[in-house]
């Protein structure tokens, strides 16, 4: 018998907005299955908790290339807007509390 195999394939580039509660967990949360999925990550932090993230430097100092995950601030656009300018790329984004919304 013939096991199935899985394959897989990274999306390259992956952007990540994590909500303003609990900034670090959050901020792991949306960093760890970007990289298990063999993708760089850029991460848009809510203006509250971005102090935080710009303190994620612990996976460069683990030997993470530079690079591979990019933190920029400021502030960003409603998930609505993120997801027209997307056009057809998928998302998948936290919006606000229990929801999660799939485009």
């Amino acid at each position: 018998m013939e096991s199935s195999s899985l394959k897989k394939i990274p999306l390259g580039l992956v952007l990540a907005i994590p909500p303003f509660n609990y900034p670090v967990s959050m901020v792991v949360s949306e960093i760890v299955p970007a990289l298990i999925a063999d993708n760089s990550l850029v991460l848009k932090p809510h203006t509250q908790g971005s102090v935080a993230a710009l303190h994620m430097n612990c996976f460069h100092l683990a030997g993470f290339p530079e690079g591979l995950i990019s933190c920029i601030t400021g502030k960003g656009d409603i998930g609505i807007g993120i997801s027209k300018k997307a056009g057809m790329i998928p998302l998948q984004m936290e919006i606000g509390g229990k929801s999660i919304g799939c485009f």
